[in-house]
């Protein structure tokens, strides 16, 4: 999850989560990046989203490629991985890591 700086929080909780879930591609766990559709259960690897012809936007939403061609992605920008692979991450403590645990 990101705050609208662009921030990644809520990272521990995240990771746990993708632990559990099985990516619409390459079928192996850790996928974390889910199909933006309203009950969609399309979940992907970063590394796979392309491959599986998703559309991942500018905003961070991404949707599957059933999807990609629906009314909610058509309204945004198709983002650009290249362009932003080497743009600095800052990562937040939830708020159980705050205290230095």
């Amino acid at each position: 999850f990101s705050t609208m700086e662009g921030d990644l929080v809520k990272v521990p909780s995240a990771i746990q989560r993708s632990r559990k879930v099985f990516c619409s591609q390459c079928g192996r766990k850790g996928a974390s990046i889910g199909c933006n559709m309203f009950r969609c259960k399309c979940s992907f690897h970063y590394g796979c989203l392309a491959a599986s012809g998703a559309l991942l936007l500018e905003d961070k939403r991404a949707f599957c490629r059933i999807h990609r061609h629906s009314k909610q992605a058509a309204r945004a920008h198709e983002h650009d991985a290249l362009a932003t692979a080497s743009r600095a991450l800052r990562v937040l403590p939830g708020k159980r890591l705050a205290g230095g645990v």
